[in-house]
């Protein structure tokens, strides 16, 4: 699908893009205001996707996933900052 217009710009649709390449021959499907579709394709996706009961189960999850992230890596930084120290220190005594 691509975006076409009419009226000098005034008014947008998707059309075929074989079609907007190749003319009314190559296709014989219509144009949709395009308007029209994405108020469609935004409506299935706040009914489906985006509905309150799909956000109430993905949000908790998110968060938990989030805070197991997090302790993963503040428990990796500080394994990281001991290997620091310890390799500091080896530096220390390799060159006083």
């Amino acid at each position: 699908m691509r975006i076409a217009t009419g009226k000098s710009g005034k008014y947008r649709y998707y059309k075929c893009g074989l079609r907007a390449d190749a003319g009314r021959a190559a296709c014989s499907g219509n144009s949709i205001p395009m308007q029209k579709l994405n108020d469609i394709v935004i409506n299935t996706l706040c009914d489906t996707a985006l509905s309150s009961k799909r956000i109430e189960i993905i949000v908790p999850e998110l968060v938990d996933y989030a805070q197991k992230r997090s302790e993963s890596y503040d428990g990796r930084v500080e394994t990281l900052k001991n290997e620091q120290r310890g390799v500091k220190n080896q530096l220390k005594e390799l060159c006083p």
